[in-house]
């Protein structure tokens, strides 16, 4: 039974009614199938379990719906535009989670929301509640309005904020960007990147990522180098 209250209106995640070991093997078979008509023959790496499998995104996408109400904010139900206000999804880490919701409280009560479409939250790792936020908006808004929604997102407790229109920004406050560590091939590296920008959403799983990136990378050198040697 999935933990979560929404699961059966929620479109924004499909696995929580398996358990994590079930998981495994599903995506494995979805891989192996991916590939059968053009690399049958090709080997599969066994798949990295995640750790932690709950409460580690960093990252969300919300959909923004103005209601009589106040502005609402969430994920669609599947195949569907219908709103699900998913307060407390159980993939996000609890400090990222408390952030939301200040955003969601404050912009239920700013007449400038009404222009959202989209928002995008993420946060700095080891640091979720050091929020930045990424303000799609809709056309036709101000840049009042677009600075608006940028001091109001700041006034709960965020880093930074930026709002565009698609290609434009339109307003910003504070920096907007977002930190993580990556092991690098003297050390770890710490990088930057600007609230636009793909990351991944499982910090630890993306060092994991990177040091097999880098393992094959030097097995790939020491054959190169034994072959001139020999």
């Amino acid at each position: 039974t999935p933990g979560c209250p929404w699961f059966d209106r929620c479109g924004a995640c499909q696995w929580l009614a398996l358990g994590y070991g079930r998981q495994l093997q599903q995506k494995d078979a979805m891989l192996r199938h991916a590939l059968r008509h053009h690399l049958d023959h090709a080997s599969v790496e066994p798949l990295v379990p995640a750790d932690p499998t709950l409460g580690y995104r960093h990252r969300g996408d919300f959909h923004a719906h103005a209601s009589p109400g106040g502005l609402r904010l969430g994920f669609h139900e599947e195949s569907s535009h219908r709103l699900v206000e998913a307060s407390g999804c159980l993939l996000f880490a609890p400090a990222f989670r408390a952030s939301v919701e200040r955003v969601r409280h404050a912009l239920a009560d700013t007449p400038a929301a009404v222009f959202l479409d989209r928002l995008t939250l993420a946060s700095s790792e080891g640091r979720e509640e050091a929020t930045v936020a990424h303000a799609w908006t809709r056309p036709g808004i101000s840049a009042q309005d677009a600075a608006a929604l940028a001091r109001c997102m700041m006034a709960a407790g965020l880093e930074a904020a930026l709002a565009t229109d698609g290609a434009r920004v339109l307003a910003s406050e504070g920096t907007p960007y977002l930190q993580f560590g990556v092991p690098g091939p003297q050390g770890d590296l710490l990088l930057s990147a600007e609230i636009r920008s793909f990351t991944q959403a499982h910090f630890p799983m993306n060092r994991r990522l990177v040091e097999t990136a880098l393992d094959w990378v030097r097995a790939q050198n020491a054959i190169g180098q034994a072959e001139l040697e020999a």
